[in-house]
């Protein structure tokens, strides 16, 4: 009687640890290759695991508010809204006077399909944030502080070591993580790039990225003169950056500084090209340009930070 009692306990504490198993497991933080922690899995598309971080409902109006502006912004460049209705629905959306002083300037695309007495337009549309220095990456996992100091460099004129970006961006033997929740907006190099460039313009874009928004975006930011940090989420067999093995997936961060042919290819700088630590190095360049469409669905699953 005893010993049957004895199983019973035994079989019923068996039956709680099988239970409880799961539940620790699901507890657990899910650390992602580039050291993200956070995400919820939401889907997979082509090859890659869709994940949802956690956003702040102040961050998420800044989202709406900044990405009408961009979208705004793109349609004046394409001539489908007159300057000063475009500068008047700016004011309306909460624009400051430093961003319309720098828009003010941009001319809408010319269409080249038009001719003036004949003669084509002499150069494509573009616009190229001068100067943007490419940075060789330190060693292998320090793409995202290269590309923060780029982008800090070309906007602010000073530079900053690697090694001294790599804190506040939470850099890991991993890498940069896109989301990480640690502290600030929990977007690592959404926090450093506001700390070190003095500004609170920049913000996430992502993990789902469609083209055309990806596009708005870049072109938004290019003509603000900020560079943008895009994070490739490159997947074995399917589009990668210019000189990356297609053979492998790869989480990289590098800096978009322009565009041209009205917004249809993409510039951008690649921190790999240089870098000893690094074997398919030598095939990279140190800047390249793409169609904005590939570059869109080669961030697709992390995004941009605009």
């Amino acid at each position: 009687m005893i010993r049957r009692q004895l199983l019973g306990i035994l079989l019923t504490s068996a039956l709680i640890m099988v239970l409880m198993i799961p539940q620790s497991i699901a507890n657990e933080k899910l650390v992602e290759p580039d050291g993200s922690v956070g995400g919820v899995f939401v889907k997979t598309i082509d090859g890659k695991n869709i994940m949802s971080y956690p956003i702040s409902d102040s961050l998420k109006q800044f989202q709406e508010k900044k990405s009408k502006m961009a979208e705004l912004h793109f349609q004046y460049k394409q001539g489908l809204v007159q300057k000063e209705e475009y500068l008047s629905k700016l004011k309306d959306l909460g624009a400051s006077e430093d961003i319309i002083k720098a828009v003010s300037a941009a001319l809408p695309f010319r269409n080249p399909s038009i001719k003036l007495n004949n003669i084509q337009p002499l150069a494509s549309e573009q616009n190229v944030i001068i100067p943007f220095w490419q940075m060789i990456q330190d060693n292998s996992y320090y793409c995202g502080p290269a590309t923060a100091a780029e982008i800090i460099r070309a906007k602010t004129f000073t530079s900053y070591s690697q090694s001294d970006l790599a804190t506040p961006l939470h850099c890991t033997t991993q890498g940069t993580p896109w989301y990480d929740g640690v502290e600030g907006s929990g977007y690592p190099m959404e926090d450093t790039l506001n700390s070190y460039c003095n500004t609170n313009n920049y913000i996430p874009y992502g993990t789902t990225v469609t083209a055309s928004g990806f596009q708005e975006k870049v072109i938004w930011d290019i003509d603000n003169n900020y560079g943008t940090a895009g994070d490739a989420y490159e997947v074995s067999g399917s589009n990668h950056l210019v000189g990356h093995p297609t053979n492998r997936t790869i989480y990289h961060w590098f800096a978009i500084y322009g565009y041209q042919n009205s917004g249809t290819d993409i510039l951008y700088k690649d921190s790999v090209a240089g870098c000893s630590d690094i074997s398919w190095s030598g095939n990279v360049p140190a800047s390249s340009s793409m169609n904005y469409t590939t570059l869109a669905g080669i961030v697709n699953g992390r995004g941009i930070i605009w």
